[in-house]
């Protein structure tokens, strides 16, 4: 999957590099063992070596890259362990954060939801990949922004740092199977009846159906 990144502005380098960077590992645009190269990337945003340096340690300290000898990044490599792991966390933090949602979700919110799934299934139907990752995020993400939580968001955020790779590379096995995603529409229904337990169970449903994948 070629890496596509947004030209870096002329100010908040290092900000802006360490966000797009954190897009395209949340949104499956590398993959478990891939190398990112300072001076390559540099060159993708337009920018200096230096502020890419700066993110990608950034990056490292929070556990969603590797350093190796002479300051090399890397994704860390896909395995059954770590997948397993992840997703055990994931499901406690994540699975909270979508009872919470049911509790405070209004209609408004779950409509926009709606809409983000039926542009998900639109991208599975077509097979674009990198759109349906993309999606997905987003239709995650808008679940955690409703319980208006700031540190639970960024606390998932930096799980999906590391489960983004990774669901890119085990998503393909999916996306050729169905378009519906049941647990998504089990997940609006909860919302919609703010039934906190049964929204809790949707989103775990969807983090134990990616993991299977593993074995």
């Amino acid at each position: 999957m070629e890496l596509e990144l947004a030209t870096a502005p002329k100010g908040g380098l290092t900000a802006f590099v360490e966000k797009t960077i954190k897009d395209a590992l949340m949104s499956g645009g590398v993959k478990p063992g891939e190398h990112l190269v300072t001076r390559t990337l540099a060159q993708k945003l337009g920018t200096s070596p230096t502020p890419v340096r700066e993110a990608l340690l950034r990056l490292a300290a929070s556990g969603a890259l590797e350093i190796s000898h002479g300051y090399a990044f890397r994704v860390p490599k896909l395995s059954a362990r770590r997948v397993h792991e992840l997703a055990a966390i994931r499901n406690t933090v994540e699975g909270w954060a979508a009872e919470i949602a049911a509790e405070k979700a209004t209609g408004a919110q779950i409509d926009a939801l709606e809409r983000l799934y039926g542009e998900l299934k639109k991208h599975r139907m077509a097979g674009d990949l990198a759109g349906a990752l993309a999606k997905n995020r987003a239709f995650r993400f808008a679940v955690y922004a409703i319980c208006d939580m700031p540190i639970l968001y960024r606390m998932i955020e930096t799980f999906w740092l590391q489960a983004g790779p990774m669901i890119s590379a085990l998503y393909p096995q999916r996306i050729v199977k169905q378009v519906e995603v049941p647990a998504y529409e089990e997940l609006i229904a909860a919302l919609r009846e703010h039934d906190g337990h049964r929204a809790r169970l949707a989103l775990q449903k969807s983090i134990e159906k990616t993991s299977q994948y593993a074995d």
